[in-house]
């Protein structure tokens, strides 16, 4: 039980990073802040999928 709902926290605080990365991304005035933010979210995601197989 503990572990799913570890699973279910983890998985909420990966989406609100990613959210905040994501909204930082929009905000972003230069073009390597752009891709800055960019490669944080994808790093995430890749590790995230990586974690989930």
């Amino acid at each position: 039980m503990s572990e799913i709902c570890n699973d279910e926290l983890r998985q909420d605080f990966l989406n609100e990073t990613l959210d905040a990365i994501e909204s930082l991304n929009k905000k972003a005035e230069t073009d390597a802040e752009k891709y800055l933010t960019y490669l944080l979210a994808k790093t995430i995601k890749e590790n995230v999928e990586f974690i989930e197989q």
